[in-house]
């Protein structure tokens, strides 16, 4: 709810994947962005005068393709209860 009026849902849906390489040292990633053209977005504003409610819709649709390099030591796989602790505990 806002001063005169209200704002609606907002929707979009994305979609992503990544696949480990190189000993986890390299990951890439796939992202898809609103496949499905969902989008949108609602409002109302109402007045003594009017009232306006508006749906828009936005074009933001896209694939996305990142690739990312791990610089240093890559994290360990299997980390025991103790690990995760830490050294006091």
């Amino acid at each position: 709810t806002v001063e005169q009026g209200r704002n609606g849902s907002r929707v979009r849906f994305s979609l992503a994947a990544r696949q480990k390489l190189m000993n986890d040292r390299m990951s890439v990633t796939l992202r898809v962005i609103d496949p499905l053209n969902t989008s949108r977005e609602t409002s109302t504003t109402t007045d003594p005068r009017f009232t306006q409610v508006s749906v828009r819709r936005r074009a933001i649709r896209a694939l996305q393709l990142n690739v990312s390099w791990l610089l240093g030591k890559a994290p360990k796989k299997d980390r025991s209860p103790k690990d995760l602790i830490g050294p006091e505990g």
